[in-house]
């Protein structure tokens, strides 16, 4: 997923705030196992890839770039599932 300075920014980004809310009311569960609680939206194709894809370099550009909004490039699921995707050991 990256943790670069802009992609911390961009997930900071009021665009981004809406599109995570919206996933999650599209979908209400978690699309992988059915779990309703800890919800979390997931990018299908990661953030970082469309913004290195599309050379995005500043928060206004990510704003304006509406790829980024897409909600179809969205998915809910719970914590849990959210780590599998990403290869990492979730703990409760």
């Amino acid at each position: 997923g990256g943790c670069s300075r802009l992609n911390i920014a961009i997930r900071r980004l009021t665009e981004n705030r809406i599109w995570l809310d919206t996933v999650k009311a599209r979908d209400g569960r978690c699309l992988i196992c059915g779990a309703i609680e800890r919800l979390e939206a997931h990018h299908i194709v990661p953030l970082a890839r469309l913004v290195s894809r599309h050379g995005i370099i500043n928060r206004e550009q990510a704003r304006e770039f509406a790829t980024l909004w897409d909600l179809t490039n969205g998915m809910t699921v719970c914590i849990g599932c959210h780590y599998k995707i990403h290869g990492r050991k979730y703990e409760d």
